[in-house]
């Protein structure tokens, strides 16, 4: 099969990008299972996976649509739109993936999946077919032999990642908090020097900045746990694969995928509150590292999501003939 990929974003990434990350990984496999890729990305992209077209970068992707329609080579079977919604007739069978929640006011017709099922029901079109990432386990380091301390690894920044009740949690605790990702500068230092995350640095809290993939890698594979506290309805939630395919428990919330995505209580702990993630901190050790990488070879292996996504072409495929 011969398969556009259109990518508003430059690939491959350095640091924060995890729909960037998850269609590289989709790129090579895919690859590896015999099928033709063209990536339509701006000016900068590189693939090994891909014979790479370059596009004009959408200013503003959740309103404008991307003219693809002249880059397109003529033997493409499909196009693979992945950033969601585009009003666009591109004369081509095409599945459009929703990364997040940016067109949850828009009318959405049968060319669209989801990440998870809690995603297409945010969404309410539980119709529609769905397809849980994947990720490549050789780009990540696994460890049984844990330090002593907890990891947030997410915008941190963001209201919705939880990160006030990450401190909290590491306050009840005792244990250190490693932060990871990348934050406003005035949410680090604020006015004065009195930014949210420069009130709570002390030994106990360490905030590390936005890191590359190799060092988020060793906090990944070293981390006791990593602590997840999302708030809002998590469409799938990439960090937590990224944990446990390390060996690493996930201490997060009931909200959006997580139910999806972690075992409670085999490969992490589902909690409703503060007190439950202390009371999770606490039996950490209950948790086999052996059972959270396993539980990610077993289910969100890059190599399962490109099957996945391959029956999703053929039916597009198939759908779109009989309309012509």
């Amino acid at each position: 099969m011969k398969i556009a990929h259109f990518s508003n974003e430059l690939l491959p990434v350095k640091y924060y990008g995890g729909v960037e990350r998850v269609v590289v990984w989709l790129l090579e496999a895919l690859q590896k299972m015999g099928h033709k890729n063209y990536l339509l990305a701006p000016e900068g992209t590189a693939s090994p996976f891909a014979e790479v077209i370059k596009v004009k970068k959408v200013k503003k992707i959740e309103v404008e649509s991307p003219a693809l329609q002249d880059k397109l080579p003529h033997d493409a079977d499909v196009l693979h739109y992945h950033y969601g919604y585009s009003y666009l007739d591109y004369k081509l069978p095409t599945l459009k993936t929703i990364h997040g929640y940016a067109w949850l006011d828009k009318q959405l017709d049968d060319t669209f999946n989801f990440l998870s099922d809690a995603h297409r029901k945010a969404y309410k079109r539980p119709d529609l077919p769905f397809v849980h990432n994947g990720l490549k386990p050789e780009e990540y380091l696994y460890r049984e032999n844990k330090e002593d301390f907890l990891l947030f690894l997410s915008r941190a920044d963001w209201t919705v990642k939880g990160l006030p009740l990450a401190i909290e949690v590491a306050r009840r605790t005792g244990m250190k908090l490693i932060i990871a990702g990348n934050a406003h500068r005035k949410f680090v230092e604020g006015y004065a020097g009195f930014g949210y995350l420069k009130r709570h640095f002390n030994k106990q809290c360490l905030y590390v900045g936005e890191v590359t993939d190799e060092i988020k890698s060793a906090y990944l594979a070293k981390a006791k746990a990593l602590i997840f506290p999302t708030q809002w309805e998590e469409p799938f939630g990439l960090v937590a694969i990224e944990a446990m395919v390390s060996g690493t428990p996930v201490i997060t919330t009931r909200h959006g995928a997580m139910p999806e995505i972690i075992v409670d209580k085999k490969t992490g702990f589902l909690c409703d509150g503060v007190e439950d993630m202390v009371n999770a901190v606490h039996r950490i050790q209950d948790i086999s590292p052996t059972d959270c990488r396993r539980h990610v070879l077993d289910h969100f292996h890059y190599m399962r999501m490109a099957e996945d996504y391959i029956k999703l072409y053929i039916k597009r495929i198939n759908d779109y003939t009989k309309h012509l």
